[in-house]
């Protein structure tokens, strides 16, 4: 993920992947999403599933209330200027 989007054949990979994946009836999960447009990105592919750094970092599991209460901002997706400039990641789509 780490070269999302600056690489055009990472990016190719990646679409390719979703598409296959899609193709065969099976979710996908992006690891290592790092930053917002990361995250952006990969849901406008068709990512079912995100987890990584941009979401929490790894930490035992007395936090994970904690870590569930900050999570970073989802704006509805009929909210068209908050999608200007922050990503259309729904609810509930975060990789277990």
């Amino acid at each position: 993920m780490s070269n999302l989007p600056e690489s055009s054949a990472d990016l190719a990979i990646v679409e390719g992947v979703i598409g296959i994946a899609h193709a065969l009836g099976k979710s996908v999960t992006a690891e290592g999403v790092e930053t917002l447009e990361q995250a952006s990105l990969l849901m406008d592919l068709g990512c079912d599933f995100l987890q990584g750094w941009y979401f929490a970092k790894a930490s035992n599991r007395e936090r994970l209330p904690h870590i569930l209460a900050n999570l970073p901002p989802v704006p509805s997706p009929a909210d068209d200027e908050m999608l200007s400039t922050v990503s259309r990641l729904p609810a509930g789509r975060l990789g277990a």
